[in-house]
């Protein structure tokens, strides 16, 4: 298993414990590398540190949980670890540029997409041309997300997905990396379409 490997595995371990209490020796046991090496490595691949990944990453669970869950803010300050809602509310408002009482207030997904535009996160895909289109009003968005377009839900048996991790500042090198998986599909597909064929003629 190469770095890369090793610190996908972890990111996806993170993403599932960003709540509990973490530190830089369990984390790197769990990579079989040293504090010391898996730090380095960490660091040079993702661009934050195992500690600023982790305070991020829970940042941003919080946010959604603000939003979709029926709970107040202390009770999900306290479910993602925080000591007490004023510490959450102060690095909260550091990051987002907006409180946690302001998306609690949110009554649809048309109001947070509109509170976040506007926010540190909104400026900086903003600031990467990857706002909503001008012909794309948050009004019409706001229709859209609120139900009036027509969504179904469909059960589908378990397969394999393909995904690409994006790993840098917000907006940045979107394109590239849809072009880049994209590309990978089509490989794929012929590669499969051959292997059929091939198969079929023996």
């Amino acid at each position: 298993m190469n770095h890369t490997e090793r610190v996908s595995s972890i990111l996806e371990y993170l993403e599932d414990h960003c709540h509990e209490e973490l530190n830089l020796e369990h984390v790197a046991k769990r990579a079989s590398l040293s504090p010391f090496h898996f730090h380095r490595i960490f660091k040079s691949i993702v661009g934050e540190t195992v500690a600023e990944y982790v305070r991020r990453l829970r940042y941003e669970k919080t946010a959604q949980a603000l939003l979709f869950q029926d709970k107040s803010v202390t009770a999900i300050a306290l479910s993602f670890g925080y000591s007490s809602p004023q510490s959450m509310a102060k690095g909260f408002k550091k990051y987002y540029g907006v409180t946690p009482s302001q998306i609690k207030q949110c009554k649809n997904l048309g109001e947070y997409a509109a509170l976040m535009q506007n926010s540190k996160i909104g400026s900086s895909l903003h600031k990467n041309r990857h706002e909503l289109p001008d012909h794309l009003t948050y009004a019409d968005l706001n229709n859209k997300l609120n139900g009036k377009s027509q969504m179904k839900t469909i059960r589908m048996n378990a397969r394999k997905i393909a995904y690409v991790r994006v790993i840098g500042p917000y907006g940045e090198s979107y394109d590239r990396i849809i072009y880049s998986l994209s590309h990978e599909v089509r490989v794929l597909t012929v590669r499969n379409c051959r292997q059929i064929l091939t198969e079929s003629d023996v």
